[in-house]
């Protein structure tokens, strides 16, 4: 059987797919603090991702996450975003309201993922890393900030949090 590989395009993919909300005319996916922390998550906290890597599915570097104003934050991630909506093939599309932004999942991206998707669905590590992004999808921008805040081990992204104070941390 080939092995397939996965890639930080393809997290994306799953991350909007797997944590967005359904609408009538597809799915979208709401704020830039979730995908953010989702993101982060997704490669900092589930052993399944590790072992992905370990055994040469996940093939590209980690996403590089800085301590920002609301925690971590992936300039890297911005610009992986900005080009799925800048492609011929238009993945993403892009609903400014106000300082959220919405982004709606297209057919060419819902397509790729199926591709991915069905060649890794039969890994239990990739399907049991899928499950964990998903149950990170119905929770609040902020359940996600205290689930990244309130872990000791991610208190370096927090240097130069604004918020801090919110949530219960050593920086704080």
């Amino acid at each position: 059987m080939e092995q397939t590989t996965i890639n930080n395009k393809d997290l994306l993919r799953i991350v909007l797919w797997f944590c967005g909300e359904k609408t009538i005319d597809g799915r979208i996916f709401k704020s830039n603090i979730r995908l953010q922390k989702i993101m982060f998550l997704a490669q900092k906290e589930f052993t399944e991702f590790k072992k992905l890597k370990e055994d040469g599915i996940f093939i590209d570097e980690e996403l590089d996450f800085e301590a920002n104003n609301f925690g971590p934050f992936s300039q890297d991630l911005v610009k992986m975003v900005r080009g799925s909506f800048r492609t011929k093939d238009k993945e993403v599309s892009v609903i400014k309201k106000g300082y959220i932004n919405i982004y709606k999942i297209n057919s060419p991206m819902v397509e790729k993922l199926k591709e991915v998707y069905n060649k890794l669905k039969d890994n239990s590590d990739f399907k049991d890393w899928v499950k964990k992004i998903n149950s990170l999808g119905p929770l609040s921008p902020n359940d996600l900030l205290k689930k990244v805040y309130e872990n000791s081990k991610y208190q370096e992204y927090l240097i130069n949090s604004k918020i801090a104070h919110r949530f219960n941390t050593l920086n704080s």
